[in-house]
């Protein structure tokens, strides 16, 4: 509102229809009107990708995440965010916000939204169905027919299949690494993470893996493309398989909690 009262030209989407937070948007939405910032039409689509354009007459920069911008969120949830300068990346942002106004479905090659989000990872799964393979997915539900049938699939071929999914997970093969994490902070974040011959492909993304997410809503997956952020991913993620005090191990056969051992995954975020 700072911006568009400076006269800088500034668009909002707000998403009317997220759970329990239908009146707190209408003000909001009142208040962006009274303050001149032009509010984006609805589409179609449940739009639930979580993103932010900052352009200038140099470039621009986008912001990309797996959470709302809530300030209670922030303090509560665990989730990973990415800013970054990438035209490649600031360009695709443009393009999803483009379409968003035009009332039109975004035409993206590098992120991802909709069904493109499900071939992405089938394809990446696919790859990996062998005894070299790596897959590794964090979310909070994974229950999509067509991701669970490849992840056995793959499995069974010998790959390791790593997953940390905090609430819902609708298939449990023996030879999946399945855990759970329950801990101080609600852990939050999508990630996909993909061992290709001896090098990480890592994805971010909003949408937890359900069919719902990619066939009636606009998510968006991207790349962690710079070699210092994979890391710090890839370390958080290490960490959390290790986890031996806020986790329980999933297996057909029932769950095993872990909590009285050292390496706890989420004291790396209390500082």
């Amino acid at each position: 509102m700072q911006a568009a009262r400076a006269g800088k030209r500034v668009h909002v989407l707000l998403e009317p229809r997220a759970r329990f937070d239908e009146l707190l948007n209408l003000s909001w939405y009142l208040r962006f009107l009274r303050a001149g910032v032009a509010v984006l039409p609805l589409s179609e689509r449940k739009v639930h990708a979580k993103t932010l354009l900052l352009l200038t007459q140099k470039g621009g920069y986008a912001h990309l995440g797996t959470s709302n911008y809530n300030p209670q969120n922030g303090r509560q949830y665990t989730d990973f965010s990415l800013f970054t300068a990438r035209k490649e990346v600031v360009m695709e942002v443009a393009e999803f916000f483009r379409a968003l106004r035009e009332g039109r479905a975004p035409r993206l090659n590098l992120l991802k939204t909709g069904e493109a989000i499900q071939e992405l990872l089938l394809e990446h799964i696919q790859a990996e169905s062998h005894p070299k393979g790596r897959v590794l997915l964090k979310c909070n539900h994974l229950t999509d027919p067509a991701l669970l049938e490849a992840l056995a699939r793959a499995a069974d071929k010998g790959a390791r299949v790593d997953l940390i999914v905090r609430s819902t997970l609708t298939l449990l093969h023996p030879r999946f690494r399945a855990r759970s994490l329950m801990g101080r902070f609600l852990e939050h974040a999508r990630v996909a993470a993909f061992y290709q011959g001896g090098r990480w492909a890592l994805y971010l993304t909003s949408a937890d893996l359900m069919p719902r997410n990619f066939q009636n809503r606009f998510e968006l997956l991207f790349p962690v493309l710079d070699k210092e952020g994979k890391a710090k991913v890839l370390e958080v993620l290490k960490r959390q398989l290790k986890d031996d005090r806020n986790a329980f191990l999933l297996s057909p056969k029932g769950e095993t909690p872990l909590w009285g051992g050292r390496r706890d995954a989420q004291r790396i975020l209390a500082w």
